[in-house]
């Protein structure tokens, strides 16, 4: 027994080495699909993807979890297996799972997707070309989807080599070539030359040969291995800093992947089952030494404290929530904190404190928040609420701008009042830190506002017909100036165009710096705009286009604007809009003839048409006619038209009008 006790504890005060992943500031994954492990390794036709395999790290015993690709996209991205449906798009099936975009978010690390064939910057629309969205997992990201910055991560492969000539490669790069090129619809052999051209730069470059690394992986085996769940196949791990000619036959699956991603770019936890998944530390030859200070100081009295609401309250949504978290030592901080409701991640932040408020439907709740240290260690605190039903005097729905995002001046504000039973919203009043800046006398607003950059408190405030009032909550952070919107044509001329037919004309819209929402398109009366689906966001450097149609219906020159409003820098941009109504030409027409005055005075006439006796009645003439007579080749079978005639003089005053002449088209 002394004799344990005393080996016990030499162990407990030595230096204590272990194997771990090395930090990273370059992480670039390299996604092909359906294939094999037996039909890659060893096969010629893939000469330099086997070249990597034998003089850096090949996990002999990788499996995907799951058949077909966008499944295991998924498990490589969120640790979970969210759909099997290929056909699944961004718009049909957003995600809002924790993922990896969220957690290099709390950590401080940037992202991109180079995707070949991406048709712009932040497209998150379905397949085009040889472009498939299902390998894609970050344009189904909600985070990604519904902010402006993140969506702008998601560009076009072709962006990439200009990133590492400018060595302006993020964090995480994630690498989806074309169906052409990934084994999908093209030859292995092509796969293997696209990936010579386009990755052997990449290791050739000085920053990557500092602390990068390159994994390169199968989405899923061929349809027919189905080991494991999605077969086994290739996956190789590359870098300065990972182990040589080195052959591993430790089973794996996509979320040790996710992980070691995650862990070589810093986070400290992890999404889904990557939780819980062994790292892939065995690839590198970095080690880390714990001492037994370092230990003594990770087990020092640490925790969750949850400050607002307490247990078993009762509360109204939105929930404020105020809590923090130690770890008890300086060494191992507190890097990032999360709320989660009934199991659902609702908030993350990356510090040692939380105060946002939430929007949670009424009933009782389950609240846990958990906090991270630098070292991995998780921190928990759980309480149970009550939410209390939506108050009776009414509810304020905000549109614009989303709950914790961030902005550029102006802002752009849309909400909605409705009162309640019986009452009318009379008035809505937006409120910026306390201070009022703006109201309006109605349900609903629609405005831009210059806000300072900086975090900020956004309420807005109805009241209803009986002087009661209801508001809801925002917290944003503005980040400076908007972008300019620039709309070309400046004019549109439609030139002369038959009465009764139309000429259509297309107009563009381009953000500059950032990117810009457009509200509104509206069109004078003579012209429509069709073409256009608001609220319209175009992405910096992005542009969009609507058509304007011209139909005139009376002869004559028409003139007017279209107008398109947006939280741009120049909110409303105008274009002025021409046309000419010519008249038709056919076998129906009404020639109208009149004695001509001899006084020197009268400069000629103008010639009006009705279809109702006494009026009203609308000009046909864009200019005064000279002569005696006039000849309306505008008229339809069927109709009966009254005509008045007025003289003009040459100081432009006009007579009133003539004895109206009737005629009827047979």
């Amino acid at each position: 027994m002394r004799t344990w006790s005393i080996a016990s504890a030499v162990i407990a005060l030595s230096v204590i080495a272990f194997a771990q992943i090395p930090e990273s500031s370059h992480v670039v994954m390299v996604v092909e699909e359906n294939h094999s492990y037996s039909s890659v390794i060893g096969n010629k036709a893939m000469p330099y993807l086997n070249s990597l395999a034998s003089k850096y790290g090949l996990a002999t015993q990788y499996y995907a979890n799951t058949h077909p690709a966008i499944g295991n996209s998924f498990e490589m991205t969120t640790g979970l297996g969210l759909t099997n449906d290929d056909t699944a798009t961004p718009a049909s099936f957003p995600v809002s799972a924790d993922n990896i975009a969220s957690e290099l978010m709390v950590s401080g690390k940037t992202w991109k997707s180079y995707a070949e064939g991406l048709p712009y910057a932040g497209y998150i629309g379905g397949n085009t070309g040889n472009y498939a969205v299902r390998n894609n997992p970050f344009a189904y990201f909600k985070e990604v989807q519904n902010s402006s910055t993140q969506k702008m991560n998601l560009v076009p492969f072709s962006q990439f080599a200009t990133d590492l000539a400018n060595n302006e490669l993020p964090n995480f790069s994630y690498v989806v070539p074309s169906t052409l090129n990934d084994g999908q619809r093209g030859s292995l052999q092509q796969s293997d030359t696209w990936l010579k051209q386009n990755i052997e730069p990449l290791l050739a470059d000085a920053t990557f040969q500092q602390d990068g690394i390159l994994i390169i992986t199968f989405a899923d085996s061929s349809r027919t291995d189905t080991a494991h769940g999605g077969g086994r196949v290739a996956t190789l791990v590359i870098g300065p800093e990972a182990q040589l000619a080195y052959s591993s036959t430790t089973f794996y699956q996509h979320p040790s992947l996710l992980r070691t991603v995650l862990t070589a770019l810093g986070a400290t936890s992890f999404p889904g089952a990557a939780a819980s998944a062994p790292s892939m530390s065995e690839f590198f030859t970095s080690t880390s030494t714990l001492n037994a200070d370092a230990v003594k100081a990770a087990a020092t009295t640490s925790g969750v404290t949850i400050s607002s609401p307490t247990t078993g309250a009762t509360v109204s949504s939105p929930v404020t929530f105020v809590a923090s978290a130690a770890s008890g030592s300086t060494t191992y901080p507190i890097t990032a904190m999360r709320i989660y409701v009934d199991n659902t991640a609702m908030y993350t932040v990356g510090s040692a404190s939380i105060n946002t408020s939430l929007a949670l439907a009424s009933g009782a709740h389950n609240v846990t928040v958990v906090a991270w240290d630098k070292s991995g260690k998780s921190y928990t605190k759980s309480i149970t609420i009550t939410v209390a039903a939506a108050s009776t005097t009414g509810v304020v729905t905000i549109t614009s701008p989303v709950n914790g995002a961030s902005v550029s001046s102006p802002v752009q504000f849309i909400a909605s009042g409705k009162a309640s039973s019986g009452k009318v919203t009379a008035s809505l009043q937006i409120l910026i830190d306390s201070v009022s800046v703006y109201s309006v006398n109605a349900s609903t607003l629609n405005t831009s506002l210059s806000v300072a950059s900086g975090a900020h408190t956004i309420v807005i405030q109805a009241k209803d017909n009986t002087g009661t009032t209801y508001s809801a909550t925002r917290y944003v952070n503005v980040t400076g100036t908007a972008s300019s919107l620039a709309v070309s044509p400046s004019s549109v001329s439609f030139g002369s165009v038959s009465v009764g037919s139309s000429a259509t004309q297309t107009v563009t819209m381009k953000a500059s710096t950032a990117a810009v929402t457009v509200s509104q398109v509206t069109a004078t009366s003579g012209f429509t705009v069709s073409g256009v689906t608001l609220p319209l966001t175009i992405a910096a450097g992005q542009s969009a286009s609507f058509s304007v149609k011209f139909t005139p219906t009376v002869a004559g020159a028409v003139s007017g604007s279209v107008s398109v409003a947006s939280n741009a820098s120049n909110s409303t941009v105008s274009v002025g809009l021409s046309g000419t109504g010519a008249a038709v030409s056919g076998s129906n027409s009404v020639t109208l003839t009149w004695t001509a005055s001899t006084s020197s005075s009268i400069s000629g006439y103008n010639v009006y048409r009705g279809t109702v006796s006494g009026g009203p009645y609308t000009k046909l003439t864009s200019s005064v006619v000279s002569g005696d007579s006039y000849k309306d080749s505008t008229v339809s079978s069927g109709t009966t038209y009254y005509y008045v005639v007025t003289a003009v003089s040459t100081t432009g005053s006009e007579s009133g009008y003539s004895a109206p002449a009737t005629a009827t088209v047979p």
